[in-house]
């Protein structure tokens, strides 16, 4: 009976302390309580905005706007950026929830009880051995790889070990690619909006840097003789 007795008042604390335990870790993960970097981040000019529109019902409009409101937009020079119906927003220095529950509050006359998510998209400009050159905006949780394809991939003869990221004009990281090998985000390595990633070739020239050079002293060469035959 007394080992009975011990062994139901043991049990009886651990179950207390159990649902302690389990209280304690639903407020320590209970969502909303340690808001998330992406969250709390500023919304800035010059980035752009992924836009997701759920209804869970239709008033007085056509799927065919919800499937337009789910864009890309991009923020102008202002801080602006211009959605159907609504038009114009301020959404610079706006956090992402905030933008969310502004733009729910614009489309309520138009869909009922809409769900928006807003995904922040950075500018990167990729230079130099890609495919597919120029500027592009992506999610800043994508990873290098997804960059790299949005530019065509790697073209031949790319040193992508030799990857590196300028910013305003200086090397802010070398050897890019080393910091993707535990498959970190571009956020995660501090790839900023502006910011621009560029991929040396291997070995000196290429073959058609070569031909333009070649072609540029023909065009030269020809010129000059058309001269001298006039004189």
């Amino acid at each position: 009976m007394l080992i009975g007795k011990k062994f139901k008042h043991f049990s009886t604390h651990l179950i207390i302390g159990l649902f302690v335990f389990i209280g304690a870790m639903e407020v320590i993960a209970a969502p909303g309580s340690v808001p998330s970097p992406q969250s709390t981040k500023k919304i800035m000019p010059g980035d752009a905005l992924r836009i997701f529109v759920w209804q869970a019902a239709q008033r007085n409009i056509k799927q065919d706007l919800i499937d337009l409101l789910t864009a890309d937009y991009i923020i102008d020079g202002d801080g602006n950026a211009i959605f159907p119906i609504v038009g114009r927003v301020r959404v610079k220095g706006m956090t992402v929830e905030s933008l969310e529950g502004e733009l729910v509050e614009k489309y309520k006359p138009y869909i009922k009880n809409p769900i928006i998510i807003v995904t922040p998209l950075i500018r990167v400009v990729m230079q130099g051995a890609f495919n597919k050159p120029g500027s592009y905006r992506i999610d800043a949780k994508s990873s290098l790889w997804e960059l790299v394809e949005l530019a065509g991939g790697p073209a031949e003869n790319c040193d992508l070990k030799k990857m590196r990221v300028e910013r305003s004009g200086g090397v802010v990281m070398e050897n890019l690619l080393k910091s993707f090998e535990y498959g970190y985000s571009l956020e995660d390595v501090n790839v900023r909006s502006g910011d621009q990633i560029i991929a040396p070739y291997k070995g000196g020239f290429r073959i058609e840097v070569l031909m333009r050079y070649a072609t540029f002293i023909m065009t030269a060469v020809l010129f000059y003789v058309q001269i001298e035959e006039r004189r």
